[in-house]
């Protein structure tokens, strides 16, 4: 009977050593497969991003586009008025006036105080809309019209 069992035994061993070959490979093909798989998509996914890996784009962007700067500058006519004349010149810079300079400021009676505040308010309205300086009517209304004559030929 000892034969027998040592049969059994032979038999039941070589059973147990005819599947590990099988289950390594099986193994072998599950791990190189589900690497494919993963390069596949990988792949695909980077394509329908602009290409590329996803981990490492080395492709640059394209570089973000800066507006030119436009400069404009332009001289008004001299406006006379009851106290004096008034010519000024102005300088714009993508649409928005950095500085107004006078050619001629003659005022009398004081009026010329007037000129720093006028030059201020315009600015901050990027032009003549805003409101006259008490006690300076005159002189306000002759600034905006020499300041309209120079911003018109921008």
């Amino acid at each position: 009977m000892q034969r027998s069992s040592s049969t059994k035994l032979q038999a039941t061993s070589a059973k147990r050593t005819n599947w590990w070959p099988s289950t390594v490979a099986l193994a072998l093909i599950s791990v190189v497969g589900a690497l494919g798989i993963n390069q596949k998509l990988t792949s695909d996914s980077a394509n329908a991003f602009g290409g590329g890996n996803l981990t490492g784009n080395t492709s640059t962007p394209p570089a973000p586009t800066t507006p030119a700067t436009v400069t404009k500058s332009a001289t008004g006519d001299p406006i006379n008025y009851p106290f004096g004349t008034i010519q000024v010149s102005v300088k714009q810079v993508n649409g928005k006036l950095t500085a107004i300079n006078f050619l001629k400021e003659q005022a009398s009676g004081g009026r010329d105080q007037a000129f720093p505040y006028l030059v201020q308010y315009a600015l901050k309205a990027n032009g003549s809309n805003f409101g006259n300086l008490s006690g300076a009517s005159y002189t306000t209304q002759a600034f905006k019209q020499a300041l309209d004559s120079a911003v018109s030929k921008l």
